[in-house]
């Protein structure tokens, strides 16, 4: 478990959890990686890291717990499909314009952001919309929307600097000019 870390930490593949608190209020990260391996990410681990601004997060994440990203710097956020819980206020008072789940079967979730204060944009696998509408408290976003695809790897959390960025399908982001294809740009499916 990773009980403490700062904004140069490097999280090795033999971590499982991030624990409680352990990056807690750390003003300089602004970017971080979580491998395969972890499982976890603990309460309030990344509590008021105003400055994150990229988190990138690989499928086998199973539980995002309370707090988790709260009052964070990130305005976007991509959740992999292996998640099986997200507890209370996992994005609380954080900036979210738009919220990924590649999640196929929605599972009740309560509050896990301040929905009744923002205008977060929900993003959910296609074919799956309506079960998101039907299920508390996904169904309390004021936008659900469909992407192109719910197969990807490593997917990363961008912030407003990163918007106008592509990204593919296998969730890298694009440095160069695109082939034809499908991307998500903006939470929003493209086609080039």
């Amino acid at each position: 478990m990773l009980l403490i870390g700062c904004m140069n930490t490097d999280i090795p593949e033999s971590i499982t959890s991030i624990g409680e608190k352990a990056f807690m209020s750390c003003q300089g990260l602004s970017v971080i990686g979580v491998p395969e391996s972890v499982r976890e990410i603990g309460n309030y681990a990344f509590e008021n890291c105003t400055n994150l601004r990229e988190l990138t997060l690989s499928e086998g994440l199973q539980a995002i717990r309370w707090g988790a990203f709260w009052n964070c710097g990130l305005t976007t956020v991509i959740v992999p499909a292996s998640v099986r819980e997200i507890e209370p206020g996992a994005f609380w008072m954080s900036k979210l314009a738009t919220l990924t789940s590649l999640i196929e079967e929605p599972f009740e979730v309560n509050k896990i952001c301040n929905l009744d204060a923002c205008q977060t944009a929900l993003y959910v696998p296609v074919g799956s919309i309506e079960k998101y509408r039907v299920t508390p408290d996904w169904s309390q976003f004021p936008e659900i929307q469909e992407i192109g695809t719910n197969k990807v790897g490593a997917v990363s959390f961008v912030s407003d600097n990163y918007s106008n960025t592509l990204i593919d399908l296998q969730g890298h982001r694009l440095s160069g000019q695109p082939q034809k294809g499908l991307y998500i740009q903006n939470g929003k499916k493209i086609l080039k």
